[in-house]
Parts: C-alpha cells; sequence; structure tokens
C-alpha cells in the first residue's frame, strides 16, 4: 500500500478503491461502496526482475523513465472536497482536464479496480464498471455527472487499448522468444496476469493479424500532433478562451501540428490535416 507524507501513524489504511462494510461485527470487502482510492499508483514489481538490467552485460546503465502516477491535486483534496470537472466533445476538460485523465489511468492500471485477464473492454463486467464509476466520483463532481457516465467508460476504453498497445510494443515486439517475454514483466502487473495476457492476447493469431494491419496503416501516416498530452478539446478551449470566439479549423490545426512557431510541409499536408481535425472539432 502506498502511504503519502501527510499520513499519521494513526490513520487507518486506505484500501485501493474496495469498499468495506461491516456486517454483524464481521469485516467484509464489497464492491458496492468505495473507499476513497489514492490518487498515486502502486507498481508491482516482479521477482528478479529490474527495469535497467540489460542482457549478457556487467553493469546497468541508468536511464531517466516515466515514474508512477501522483495526481498531487487529488492528495492535497480534504476529505469530502472534490474538483469540478467540465465535458467537452465527450471527454473530460477545462482546467481540471489534464489531472482528471491522469487520474484515470491509474484507475485503469489498477487490478484491484480493472480486470487484467480479459481480451476486449466489453468483456469486463458491469459490476466492475460501476466500481471504478464510484472511485471516479470520489475525486470529481459535474452538475450532471451521471449523463457523462458512459463516455467516461468510453474514454477509459481508449485509454485502457492504449496502455495494452504500448505494453505490447515495449513488452512483447522486442523481444525474440515466450521465455523473454514472460520474464519482462510490465509495471502494475504480476507474472500469472502477465501470462495470462500474453499467450491470451498479444500472441493470439486474432490479434497479430490485427497488429500487422495496424502497423502497415501507422506506417502511411505523414505528420505527427506535437501538443504533448494536452487534447484537441482542451487546446480548443484554450483558444476560446485567448481569442474570445470559437477557434478555426485552421488555428485548432495551427496550435496541434506546430513545430516551434511553423507547420512543417504543410501544403503536402493539408488535405489530410483538414479532415482528421474537422472530425476532431464536430465529434
Amino acid at each position: 500500500m502506498v502511504m503519502t507524507e501527510n499520513t499519521t501513524e494513526n490513520q487507518r489504511p486506505v484500501n485501493q478503491g474496495v469498499g468495506v462494510t461491516r456486517n454483524n461485527g464481521d469485516m467484509n470487502t464489497s464492491r458496492t461502496s468505495v473507499v476513497r482510492p489514492p490518487p498515486v499508483e502502486e507498481v508491482v514489481m516482479a521477482e528478479n526482475t529490474t527495469e535497467n538490467q540489460q542482457p549478457d552485460q556487467g553493469v546497468t546503465k541508468e536511464r531517466k523513465k516515466r515514474g508512477r502516477t501522483i495526481c498531487k491535486q487529488l492528495i492535497n483534496l480534504k476529505p469530502g472536497q472534490k474538483l469540478p470537472i467540465i465535458f467537452k466533445n465527450r471527454r473530460g476538460a477545462g482546467p481540471n482536464g489534464s489531472v482528471w485523465s491522469s487520474y484515470l489511468g491509474t484507475i485503469i492500471r489498477n487490478s484491484q479496480m480493472c480486470p487484467v485477464r480479459v481480451k476486449d473492454w466489453d468483456e469486463i463486467g458491469r459490476e466492475e464498471l460501476e466500481h471504478m464509476w464510484a472511485a471516479v466520483k470520489e475525486y470529481f463532481t459535474n452538475p450532471d455527472m451521471e449523463s457523462a457516465k458512459e463516455d467516461v467508460f468510453d474514454h477509459m476504453n481508449e485509454m485502457w487499448r492504449t496502455w495494452r498497445s504500448k505494453m505490447n510494443c515495449k513488452h512483447v515486439k522486442v523481444r525474440d522468444n515466450l521465455e523473454d517475454i514472460l520474464g519482462d514483466v510490465p509495471r502494475f502487473l504480476n507474472k500469472e496476469d502477465w501470462e495470462w495476457v500474453v499467450k491470451e492476447k498479444f500472441l493470439s493469431k486474432e490479434f497479430l493479424e490485427i497488429s500487422k494491419r495496424n502497423e502497415e496503416n501507422i506506417a502511411k501516416k505523414t505528420m505527427n500532433q506535437h501538443s504533448g498530452r494536452k487534447p484537441v478539446r482542451q487546446i480548443g478551449l484554450d483558444l476560446t478562451e485567448k481569442l474570445g470566439r470559437a477557434p478555426t479549423v485552421a488555428e485548432l490545426v495551427f496550435d496541434t501540428y506546430k513545430e516551434g512557431d511553423i507547420i512543417k510541409d504543410v501544403a503536402a499536408n493539408a488535405r489530410h490535416l483538414f479532415v482528421a481535425f474537422w472530425w476532431s472539432a464536430i465529434l
């Protein structure tokens, strides 16, 4: 369990989103009531493995890498206090949009909330989805929160698929044999869950065919966005506030694809950019 700096010695530990109820004096776990989950990711370290270890070398090379997500804005909230979130184009946005996305990421990577041994998001049961939704509402509020529920699940689905895709690229495609793949256990997973995901998902015939097709499509991509973690919807909101009006498609394109103060190869990619951002703006 992860303890924050402000945790006192007598303070009761907080479970990772698992509700606790009493029944005739006995303590039982339940998914119906949710104790506020800590907004700090707990990393599962596999036995006998290190991320910096390099095969067939006697020395290890330290490299800077992404650490666990720590949502400091949520850690500093008082009991019962929540952050307001607004929804734009079916996604969380506004001043708290970044911490919203970060927190959703901690949920979909938390095996105590989001099941690992499923091939697709649609296989996750309603009980687990409700458990995750309750965890979301512990930290965020919106006057029309319930109406955004399915959109939030859709966003989490998108993040979950992206996370798994990155695991496949980083831990499977770069390895030559099954033994090496199974030995390269990602953070947030234990060995048993990782073995299931590899054998039942990443190395399945159906998944390999889809993966090959996606690689071919990505190879045709001519231009990448340079806005970092900020999504198009947030760029649109920021530009609206800055300009005092809704931005044009051209302004959205410029702010998202610019490198410094220019966009390279605009003429060659104009049609591609216009179509992509037209649909991004209206969906």
